[in-house]
């Protein structure tokens, strides 16, 4: 006696009514990890402790020097952040970098987060590493 099993097309029209198949899949990871957002936070996947990581990207005109954004007027109740990187348009000449970005000692731009005052550090050493930057930050949440 052989065991017929259901393909993924008959599964869907014997349960259509009774599962909600669109939101089990905007659960997994695949769906949202191509997705970027300066207005909402997106689930991307879960982080070693189980905890869901979210991502944010935050604008932001940098200097060159050191500046500071305050995370928690962008991310509420921030636990620990998983990932930080980012794009720079350099102002005077239009060319994208990276963050972090190196070219040498004077002309290079870097993050670093300081959880003791919740400030997402930015250290530009030229006009080169500062302009409009887009800053991706993958975290978790105390809440969850």
């Amino acid at each position: 006696m052989s065991m017929q099993v259901p393909t993924g097309v008959s599964l869907w029209t014997e349960y259509k009514d009774h599962v909600d198949f669109l939101n089990i899949t905007k659960q997994h990871k695949e769906v949202y990890s191509n997705e970027y957002s300066t207005t909402e936070e997106i689930i991307v996947g879960k982080w070693i402790n189980d905890k869901p990581i979210y991502r944010q990207v935050i604008e932001y005109t940098a200097s060159a020097g050191e500046s500071y954004i305050v995370l928690s007027n962008y991310i509420s109740n921030l636990d620990t952040i998983t990932t930080m990187y980012g794009t720079t348009i350099q102002p005077t000449t239009n060319n994208i970098t990276t963050i972090p970005y190196y070219y040498n000692s004077s002309d290079y731009s870097m993050l670093f987060y300081m959880p003791s005052n919740g400030r997402l550090i930015i250290r530009c050493g030229s006009s080169y590493g500062a302009g409009d930057m887009r800053i991706v930050l993958e975290y978790t949440k105390t809440t969850d």
